[in-house]
């Protein structure tokens, strides 16, 4: 908090990733800040070829997917639990370094369960990518750092989301996926998940990386303020 008194005080501009973000300054610092979020490109058919899976050993559509770091603030575990309370057979996959203390934990708690399969950290872009869009339900669970570039990511894919309930992922996913904020919410996501019913919303998800998102729009986003910093010079 000092710091951030600090910063605020000293800098020439201050950036907001995500609107929750932009609220925060104002309503606690009464300063304003610029909005520049991440992006996301929209991914062709063509180029996501469903042969890629089967190094994993997983067809399509037919497992859950997590991609986040093994911490508590994401919720690796609450989905996990949810998960399990289901009953399902279809198996879960968490993407993510467990090379971490608590990352550590979780696997060896949840080890021994066949359904779920920890494949540790993935980072080439193409196999994200390809994960994510032959996903059931992709579960996002962050809870903090503003926008964040794999629920874009996500829904750049054209699959279900459920994601953590709170301000940052509201202002970025909208209406256009599901929500919870506990492990029973995680077991009903799963339990009466409807294929038909997620249709309009993942179509919305992409207009929504298409017109608010894209990497062409936040780049020139960049451009128009650094020149705007520059001419303020």
């Amino acid at each position: 908090k000092i710091m951030e008194k600090i910063t605020i005080k000293h800098t020439d501009y201050i950036i907001a990733d995500n609107l929750g973000i932009q609220d925060y300054y104002r309503e606690k610092h009464n300063v304003q800040s610029v909005f520049l979020p991440y992006g996301a490109h929209l991914k062709t058919e063509k180029e996501l070829n469903k042969e890629g899976l089967e190094p994993y050993n997983i067809s399509p559509f037919k497992y859950y997917l997590m991609v986040a770091r093994l911490e508590p603030e994401n919720n690796i575990e609450v989905v996990l639990k949810g998960y399990l309370k289901s009953k399902t057979k279809t198996p879960i996959v968490i993407i993510g370094d467990y090379n971490t203390k608590y990352g550590r934990r979780i696997k060896k708690t949840y080890l021994n369960n066949s359904k779920i399969r920890f494949l540790g950290g993935i980072y080439k872009q193409e196999k994200l990518d390809l994960l994510r869009k032959y996903t059931k339900i992709y579960f996002h669970g962050h809870t903090v750092g503003g926008t964040n570039p794999s629920l874009l990511e996500a829904m750049s894919s054209g699959r279900p989301i459920v994601a953590h309930e709170n301000i940052f992922n509201n202002n970025v996913l909208q209406e256009n996926g599901s929500y919870f904020s506990s492990e029973n919410e995680i077991q009903n996501a799963i339990a009466f998940f409807s294929e038909d019913s997620f249709v309009q919303k993942v179509n919305e998800a992409k207009k929504v990386i298409e017109e608010k998102y894209s990497w062409e729009k936040i780049v020139n986003m960049h451009i128009k303020f650094f020149e705007k910093a520059i001419k303020a010079e």
